[in-house]
């Protein structure tokens, strides 16, 4: 009777000690399991963050060319209206020696008129030499005036080509800037949404750890 009991308990404490061998194996495969899904996570949570760098980069990188060409615009404008002055200053001055070379020629028939005989040709050519003075300048004066015109049409011309290439570029790098920062804030919230549930997983596994 006694052997029996003592048999009997012996292998009781050999399921036992079986058992605890398949527990302890179970634990420490859970362990395992655990550790390796918090390594993914970690390792993705880090993947993320590298990811919104770059992100943050793209966007930089696409702001500051749209600044650049909007300088480039901006100076060009700035370009043309110094001209659009020049020529305005040029065509005052053209319009005051039109009316010097008509005072001038008013004083010549009063002059003509009043002026005896043996004075009157001195006096005559005295004008006609001021008149012609004034009138080549006005010449001299009204070709430079041509050619300033014709360097504003020129700059007009090219100013409006490079503004509506400008505004293009603008305009476009705005579209594509705009979808970019729309796709960023759009990534950013995907990336945080996944952040925050790798987090959430993350402390619920060294919770159960």
């Amino acid at each position: 009777m006694k052997d029996q009991v003592v048999s009997d308990l012996t292998g009781r404490v050999a399921d036992l000690e079986r058992r605890l061998a398949h527990d302890k194996a179970e634990y420490e495969k859970a362990v395992s399991n655990r550790d390796q899904s918090i390594d993914a996570l970690q390792s993705k949570v880090r993947d993320l963050k590298r990811e919104t760098n770059v992100l943050t980069d793209d966007y930089e990188s696409v702001s500051e060319e749209k600044h650049e060409l909007e300088e480039q615009l901006d100076k060009e404008h700035t370009q043309l209206i110094n001209l659009q002055d020049e020529l305005a200053e040029m065509d005052t001055l053209v319009a005051d020696l039109r009316a010097e070379i008509d005072r001038l020629n008013q004083r010549n028939e009063q002059d003509v008129m009043a002026a005896e005989e043996h004075t009157a040709a001195a006096a005559q050519q005295a004008l006609e030499d001021a008149a012609a003075d004034t009138s080549a300048k006005l010449i001299a004066l009204t070709q430079a005036n041509e050619a300033l015109e014709d360097a504003l049409a020129a700059a007009v011309a090219r100013h409006a080509t490079g503004a509506t290439e400008y505004q293009g570029q603008v305009d476009a790098l705005k579209l594509e800037h705009d979808a970019h920062v729309t796709s960023l804030e759009r990534r950013q919230q995907v990336v945080d949404l996944e952040c925050a549930t790798l987090q959430a997983a993350l402390a619920q596994a060294q919770a159960a750890a």
